[in-house]
């Protein structure tokens, strides 16, 4: 059986899933996974900050001192503000670690296969775009051979 949100838990949770919005914001990064966000403040799961988001169970109080205790004023989570210097230092520095955990765990050869793709995409980000690529990329139907009359022509 679907357990029923509570209007005010559904209300403080909203809350948490927008600060932890605001946090990914305040730090760079597009979007702080539910499960990161658990393991950065106090070790919890995907599920629980799930059910603590959706309204379903109540937020301990563990939770909220991990939140303080790492710069973030509790008064934050309810008010419409921004994320505080420090909060956003701290976010920032357990945000790295998770990922450097995340990444210690794979096998060398893993390692090595990321950390070349990141390479690519860093140097896909820098390379300048040749003149020709910005004319066959805006309009691909002006390259040879791809008009639509021209493949009728081949077949007969």
């Amino acid at each position: 059986m679907a357990q029923i949100a509570d209007p005010v838990l559904l209300t403080i949770g909203a809350k948490i899933a927008n600060f932890r919005r605001k946090l990914a914001n305040s730090i760079g990064e597009k979007k702080i996974k539910q499960i990161v966000f658990g393991e950065m403040y106090g070790g919890y799961t995907k599920r629980q900050i799930e059910t603590y988001e959706g309204g379903v169970s109540e937020i301990p109080a563990k939770l909220l001192f991990f939140l303080w205790q790492h710069g973030h004023n509790i008064d934050a989570l309810f008010a419409e503000g921004n994320i505080s210097d420090a909060g956003r230092a701290q976010a920032r520095a357990l945000f790295d670690q998770s990922l450097t955990a995340k990444l210690e765990r794979l096998n060398p050869l893993e390692q090595e296969r990321l950390k070349a793709t990141l390479e690519e995409i860093k140097n896909e980000k820098t390379r300048q775009i040749t003149p020709d690529e910005k004319r066959t990329t805006r309009n691909p139907s002006k390259r040879k051979g791809s008009h639509p009359t021209a493949s009728k022509a081949k077949k007969r």
